[in-house]
Order: structure tokens, then C-alpha cells, then sequence
């Protein structure tokens, strides 16, 4: 099985982290992570049914994938889809998780694929995460 994952200590209770990561997305997920220049914001519904997607306006978008597991404020698992254009066509599982030791939060993000995916989609998926938390996200934390 393909998968890779990412980990990151942050010096916020978990509860924050879970509202900054998915409460408050749109602030710090960088437009050049967007598929279509049509899209509007970027949203992770953080409840059970809900999506990860790029919204277009006007009923229009992209979704990333399904919110299929939510322990708030613990863990958020989400069944992706990654198409032929993408390095697919797969389904990921991936796998937001938040874990806190003295007011300290690690965070681990987690992806698995169903089928075999190329080590330069991995890299590529990988890379990409890593610069949208490492650019993006954790500078948003200490803000």
C-alpha cells in the first residue's frame, strides 16, 4: 500500500488547533493550492457527512473528499478521491491528528491510497502538503 505522512508540533491547546485547522481554513489556505481559477475558498466541514472542497460559487466546485470519521477535537478522516489527472484514479483515506502534552499539540497528517500510486505522485502529494502546513498553516498558529 502507498501512503505517507507528516507530523508537526504546535504551541496551542488541541482545541485551538482544531479550530484553526478546520474552523478557520479559508484564512490560511493559499489560493495557489486551488484546481480552477473559478474557485472562491477552500472548506473542510469538520462533521460527519461533511466535505472537503474547493467552492466555486454558484453551486459549482471541487470536492476533495468525504468527512467519514470526526472525533472532535482528536482526529478528522476523510475518504479522498484522486483522479487520473492527479496521479490516480485512487481513493485515499486521509487522516488529520491531533494529539496535546503540556499544552503542546502535535499534529499528524496521514494519507493511505487503495491503489498503487507512483512514488512522484507521492512526492508531489506530499511535497504539497507539507509547504501548505509549513507555509501556511503553522505560521497561522503563531499568529
Amino acid at each position: 500500500m502507498s501512503q505517507f505522512s507528516l507530523t508537526y508540533d504546535i504551541d496551542l491547546a488541541k482545541s485551538k488547533v482544531w479550530e484553526k485547522l478546520f474552523d478557520q481554513v479559508d484564512q490560511w489556505w493559499s489560493k495557489d493550492f486551488y484546481t480552477n481559477p473559478k474557485t472562491a475558498s477552500f472548506i473542510i466541514e469538520s462533521t460527519v457527512g461533511g466535505k472537503m472542497y474547493e467552492d466555486f460559487g454558484n453551486g459549482e466546485g471541487l470536492i476533495w473528499g468525504d468527512v467519514i470519521g470526526v472525533d472532535r477535537p482528536n482526529s478528522l478522516l476523510i475518504r479522498g478521491m484522486l483522479s487520473g489527472e492527479f496521479g490516480g484514479p485512487t481513493f485515499s483515506f486521509e487522516k488529520f491528528l491531533l494529539t496535546e502534552e503540556n499544552e503542546q499539540t502535535t499534529l499528524t497528517y496521514s494519507v493511505e491510497f487503495i491503489n498503487e500510486v507512483s512514488e512522484k505522485t507521492i512526492k508531489s502529494l506530499a511535497d504539497g502538503w507539507e509547504t501548505i502546513f509549513k507555509d501556511h498553516f503553522l505560521p497561522f498558529c503563531k499568529a
